[in-house]
């Protein structure tokens, strides 16, 4: 027999909580690119080019187009656990943006071509942090851009960009 005690709710601050998946959700945070490909794969990619040289790893992928207004609360889907395919889609891109995040890049930036133009949206460390009171710092904020070199309309792309250092050169 059970019984109920009391009944509420609690609050969650998101943000800490993406911290702490950051660092510990993933076995390895370098296994990044697996969730972004997984986000591929549930967005019904039929193309994924992965690049990189010194300081750039690229990872770019064609499917089903994300919404503008979705961008810069991406990371808040970390924690969605909905069974819909582009639920489970937007969770996976989070998580890899979320784990990259976690290894002290200078930036990550996602980059959605539509047919309306060109998206990026940047998540730099300074964006993670909050203040005394515990506040969340600003979000990202969606900037037009070129079309870069080797993408075309209807693809998307992720690059971290490391930290200028001795691991670069």
């Amino acid at each position: 027999v059970r019984k109920v005690v009391a009944r509420g709710s609690i609050r969650v601050d998101a943000r800490r909580a993406v911290e702490k998946l950051r660092e510990h959700l993933l076995l390895d945070l370098h296994f990044y690119p697996q969730e972004i490909v997984r986000a591929a794969v549930a967005g019904r990619a039929t193309i994924v080019d992965v690049r990189h040289d010194a300081d750039v790893v690229s990872i770019t992928f064609d499917g089903d187009p994300l919404p503008i207004e979705v961008l810069p609360r991406l990371l808040d889907h970390v924690l969605d656990a909905a069974p819909e395919r582009e639920s489970r889609r937007r969770r996976f891109l989070a998580l890899g943006l979320n784990a990259a995040l976690g290894l002290g890049p200078a930036a990550v930036d996602l980059i959605c071509a539509g047919s309306e133009g060109c998206v990026r949206v940047r998540w730099t460390p300074a964006l993670l942090e909050v203040d005394e009171q515990g506040e969340p710092a600003r979000l990202p904020e969606p900037e037009m851009i070129a079309l870069p070199e080797g993408m075309r309309p209807g693809m998307i792309r992720v690059e971290l960009r490391r930290r200028f250092g001795w691991r670069v050169i």
